[in-house]
């Protein structure tokens, strides 16, 4: 792989990956496979494969998962020797891993903040009763 083409391909890859859809699919598949990395790695790859077979085959790498490997290699291998590719790369694996389960996350967390302010309103409505009390002043 040339550095010209994995420069290519890599552009290609982020243009897609940073497609909002794409980016709202991979939220979905981490807030839905948190806890089962298995899982969570069979939807991301479900997730990229449309955006894979639309691009690496141009770049003489086979759609299987052999081929797709040997894409990330040679464009691993890019990196080495070019400050471009790498920054592509990481920007790429930001869009694909870090940014989705962060965003995961904090959705995540913000429902259970939710939930929390939800229970402790209806604790203080109960606790306060329906209002049947009568209310001393300090004037009576």
């Amino acid at each position: 792989l040339t550095e010209e083409n994995c420069l290519r391909m890599q552009l290609e890859l982020l243009a897609r990956y940073q497609d909002p859809a794409f980016q709202r699919a991979m939220t979905i598949a981490y807030r839905k496979h948190i806890k089962d990395p298995k899982s969570l790695n069979a939807e991301q790859k479900q997730l990229c494969w449309p955006i894979q077979a639309a691009i690496i085959p141009k770049y003489g790498f086979a759609l299987t998962p052999m081929g797709i490997q040997r894409s990330f290699e040679e464009s691993s291998a890019v990196c080495v020797r070019s400050k471009e590719a790498c920054d592509i790369g990481l920007r790429i694996m930001f869009c694909v891993y870090l940014y989705p389960k962060q965003k995961a996350l904090q959705e995540l967390a913000d429902e259970q903040e939710e939930k929390s302010q939800m229970g402790y309103s209806q604790q203080q409505l109960s606790h306060h009763g329906t209002g049947d009390k009568k209310i001393s002043l300090a004037s009576e």
